[in-house]
């Protein structure tokens, strides 16, 4: 359908900031008052991006309530969206209805701002805007979880979500329905019956609209998740959602982690002869310990791992011992940290496929000598040692 001509410029909004900041993740709720002649809103009534260096790709859309307006929408890089003879803007997205979408790969860091051309004349245009944003880093990183506001609010207390990849939370948002003089509810991450992170959130930022109970609540933490699933229970089951107990209206926000990386230490042949294998973990294999050679391969984790009070050592791969092997070795492996009490080895092990079982954990007797951390019983061909106290909840983190 050919494009009507926008006619005017609102620009001036009381009571509200230039060029609203906006952050990835969390939807924005907001209503352009009714026009006569179509007319492109920007400056007080725009919004402002700030993208990180080495953001990948920023997704930017918009949609309504109502599915009978026409707006669309504009997206310029360093200054506002402005009218000449026509819109100047270096992104847009103009369709027929109310719900937009730009997509920008690889942006170049800096300041965007989006501004909105509405082109149904008579009535008020409620609109919701999301952002989305991949790579990157800032305070509050990248989007993990986001939520769709549904256009009518229903209550639920959970979200269960599943992250693809380890990350680093740095903030939590919710849309929930505050009861009067209420400013605060705390709220659970899990990962089976386990608690891992219990904090809460306040109330702040956007609300639905002017005087509703349904507001957004907020909190900064700083936690690492591994990869897996997950469940956000609140204590108040007041988050909106699309059906009463279906998905609460939850997003997270932060920065993924790289990935596991192995620094190979050492590569060592053993026989029946027995051996020692050296590369900050030293292994005494006896004679008689293997029935046959192998090639016994040490590395050490070198990327980011979720921090542990516990872990007092590197967390260290053993490859090659364990298949042919019929006797007990003994690991040796240097501590970082002084030991507070008596120190217990995790031994992680990783079969080879047709064996079971496929992976397990096993606390491994052992001493410490001069800041060296001794055990005896390592066994099962790809394993990974590390070292927590006995309180220690058996994970390698």
């Amino acid at each position: 359908m050919p494009r009507v001509t926008i006619l005017a410029i609102v620009c001036s909004l009381a009571g509200v900031s230039a060029q609203t900041p906006v952050t990835p993740g969390r939807p924005v709720q907001f209503t352009l008052p009714a026009v006569q002649s179509s007319t492109l809103f920007h400056g007080d009534y725009s919004h402002r991006l700030t993208v990180p260096a080495q953001t990948t790709r920023v997704v930017i859309e918009i949609d309504s309530s109502r599915k009978d307006v026409d707006v669309d929408l504009f997206v310029r890089y360093g200054t506002d969206v402005d009218l000449e003879s026509q819109v100047v803007a270096d992104f847009r997205s103009v369709g027929d209805t109310a719900k937009e979408r730009i997509v920008i790969d690889t942006p170049k860091a800096g300041e965007y701002y989006i501004a909105y051309g509405v082109f149904t004349m008579g009535v008020e245009v409620p609109l919701t805007l999301t952002v989305t944003q991949e790579g990157g880093g800032g305070s509050d990183g990248v989007a993990l979880l986001t939520s769709d506001i549904p256009d009518t609010c229903l209550l639920s207390g959970v979200r269960d979500f599943t992250l693809e990849r380890a990350a680093r939370v740095k903030q939590v948002y919710a849309m929930y329905k505050w009861d009067t003089g209420e400013s605060r509810v705390d709220y659970k991450v899990l990962q089976g019956s386990a608690v891992l992170l219990s904090a809460s959130l306040t109330r702040g930022g956007t609300c639905l609209t002017d005087g509703s109970p349904w507001c957004g609540a907020e909190g900064t933490v700083d936690v690492t998740l591994a990869a897996g699933p997950y469940r956000m229970q609140l204590a108040n089951p007041r988050a909106c959602a699309p059906s009463v107990g279906g998905p609460a209206t939850i997003a997270l926000y932060g920065q993924y982690l790289p990935g596991p990386t192995w620094q190979v230490l050492s590569e060592t042949m053993v026989g029946p002869g027995g051996g020692t294998v050296q590369g900050e973990v030293s292994i005494q294999v006896p004679a008689g310990a293997l029935t046959a050679g192998s090639r016994v391969k040490l590395s050490a984790l070198d990327s980011p791992e979720p921090p542990s009070p516990q872990r007092i050592s590197k967390i260290f791969k053993v490859e090659g011992i364990g298949v042919n092997q019929t006797q007990s070795i003994e690991v040796s492996v240097p501590l970082t940290g002084a030991p507070n009490g008596p120190v217990t080895v995790l031994w992680s092990a990783e079969l080879p496929a047709g064996l079971t079982p496929t992976r397990g954990i096993k606390l491994l007797p052992a001493r410490v000598e001069n800041g060296r951390k001794s055990t005896g019983e390592a066994s099962d061909g790809g394993s990974r040692l590390g070292q927590q106290h006995p309180d220690g909840d058996g994970r390698l983190r």
